[in-house]
């Protein structure tokens, strides 16, 4: 059983030292989100999550083959005094560079949950084909 004196962090510290705790937190304050990416027949998905941002604080740039995913939102001028953050992505710029495989005129986004997914259509070429009966002439 717990006395009161236990505490979380300490005993964390503790068992890991301080280092590994200075590490969580300099990995929980990054300022840019984590993101997914994951293959579809079709396409690929770029996921972000960046909770408290909305669809308007996004831009989603594509030079040449370089797609730049960025979010600005302008600090409240009045909010609370945190005593602990952990996420604030009031800015951030993340560039994907893409291969030749992917339809750069066909990319779409959508915003939803505070979750920006961006489609990454395959070009038809490189879409897998179903089978296929060959005539013999």
């Amino acid at each position: 059983m717990f006395t009161s004196k236990f505490i979380w962090p300490e005993f964390m510290d503790e068992i890991f030292g301080k280092d590994f705790a200075q590490g969580v937190n300099q990995l929980a304050m990054r300022r840019e989100p984590f993101y997914n990416l994951y293959e579809r027949e079709d396409s690929f998905v770029i996921e972000i999550a960046a909770p408290g941002l909305d669809k308007g604080d996004f831009r989603i740039d594509l030079n040449d083959k370089a797609l730049a995913i960025s979010a600005s939102k302008p600090a409240p001028e009045q909010g609370p005094r945190y005593i602990r953050r952990e996420f604030d992505f009031s800015s951030f710029r993340r560039v994907f560079n893409l291969s030749d495989q992917i339809d750069t005129e066909a990319i779409a986004a959508k915003h939803e949950n505070g979750v920006l997914r961006v489609s990454l259509p395959k070009r038809s070429e490189q879409k897998p084909k179903g089978p296929q009966n060959i005539n013999i002439v």
